[in-house]
């Protein structure tokens, strides 16, 4: 009973190899290259924030973070607005363009690779508090850095501020609060502030410091008052 079962399952095998319809070849259809265009007007997101947070400057200065898909282990989607080649939906791993990769993705922002130096880019960037800073405020402080520098102390990825008065009071600082990163460039000494935060902001440029409060991340906005409308 079993060889007789086997032969007809062989049998009929070939008969319908033999004597069956031509196998139709189903061509392969890749996503719509309109997908991340429909997902970035759908509103999923909500109003991408509009400032140099959401810019990676060495880039194009145009690349905007508009929303994340999330995954385990950094894994996951962000969708950019890349000025005239629109929206971009990217995997992590992939490339952005040439030279700059999307790193990881986190609920809060993602990490790029940007001709070998590591920039973050925050999602949550439209709450962060404006401070409008005065072209004589900026020169003082050019002029003057020590009377800042000791504001400051290097600490475990960052700095830390450890007077609020002066200057750090001036830019809505407070004591404890620790500094991490200018327009996604990390900050590790006082020094730093000079090169990452006066320097663009001497030249017109929005700097946004990215850093925690209370143990809670927060953000500061800077923008150079002399060259922003009240």
């Amino acid at each position: 009973m079993v060889a007789i079962a086997v032969l007809a399952l062989v049998l009929a095998h070939w008969i319908w190899r033999w004597f069956g319809p031509a196998p139709v070849a189903m061509p392969i259809v890749a996503p719509s290259g309109d997908l991340p265009r429909r997902i970035a007007e759908a509103g999923l997101f909500g109003v991408a924030a509009a400032g140099p947070a959401n810019a990676v400057q060495s880039f194009t200065g145009d690349l905007k973070l508009l929303g994340v898909f999330a995954q385990r282990d950094g894994q996951g989607y962000a969708l950019f607005r890349a000025g005239a080649r629109g929206p971009l939906l990217i995997a992590a791993g992939q490339d952005i363009a040439s030279g700059v990769q999307l790193e990881s993705v986190r609920p809060d922002g993602v990490t790029l690779v940007d001709n070998g130096q590591r920039r973050s880019m925050l999602l949550r960037a439209a709450s962060a508090p404006e401070k409008r800073l005065p072209a004589e405020l900026l020169g003082g402080m050019t002029a003057a850095p020590d009377g800042w520098k000791a504001l400051l102390e290097p600490g475990a990825g960052g700095l830390v501020v450890r007077d609020q008065g002066g200057f750090a009071g001036m830019l809505g600082l407070r004591n404890g609060d620790r500094v991490e990163t200018a327009n996604g460039i990390a900050l590790a000494i006082p020094d730093d502030i000079a090169s990452t935060v006066l320097q663009p902001l001497t030249r017109s440029q929005p700097v946004w410091v990215s850093g925690t409060r209370g143990g809670k991340p927060q953000q500061w906005l800077y923008l150079n008052a002399g060259a922003c409308p009240a």
